[in-house]
């Protein structure tokens, strides 16, 4: 199983460095790595990043990335079915806040293929150790 360089394993969570009962992580300047996340209290999360859809959405931490639909360097999701497929036409290709619930995707058995959020299905094309059940999303001015 293959672990990320400052993420511990917390039950059912993978939370980053611990900064006053939330973590941060501020991406890099460079166009490497996944996007920012921010801890929020109850287990709720906030990714800034670039928006794109291919059925779950990919948020990416640069717009370069995003173009170059590098998948080392996003975050899969999705939102509630009924929501998902207006919200991607809304926000595709901009630069968003996007708040939800973290879960875990390497506790899960080799022969699950997808995670299912409120009727949307997550592939995690991304392949990060965790996905973003998503709640929220507002513009990045």
């Amino acid at each position: 199983m293959r672990r990320r360089k400052g993420i511990v394993g917390l039950p059912g969570f993978r939370l980053l460095i611990p900064v006053l009962g939330a973590s941060v992580f501020v991406a890099c300047a460079t166009d490497r790595g996944p996007p920012e996340r921010v801890e929020l209290e109850a287990g709720q999360t906030e990714l800034l990043g670039w928006l794109t859809s291919s059925g779950e959405f990919r948020l990416y931490g640069t717009r370069r990335n995003m173009l170059k639909r590098n998948l080392k360097d996003c975050v899969s999701g999705a939102f509630p079915l009924e929501r998902h497929q207006e919200t991607m036409r809304e926000y595709e290709g901009r630069h968003v806040r996007v708040k939800g619930r973290v879960v875990d995707w390497t506790g899960n058995p080799p022969e699950v293929v997808a995670l299912i959020h409120e009727g949307s299905h997550i592939i995690n094309g991304c392949r990060q150790d965790y996905v973003l059940f998503a709640r929220e999303i507002t513009l990045v001015e």
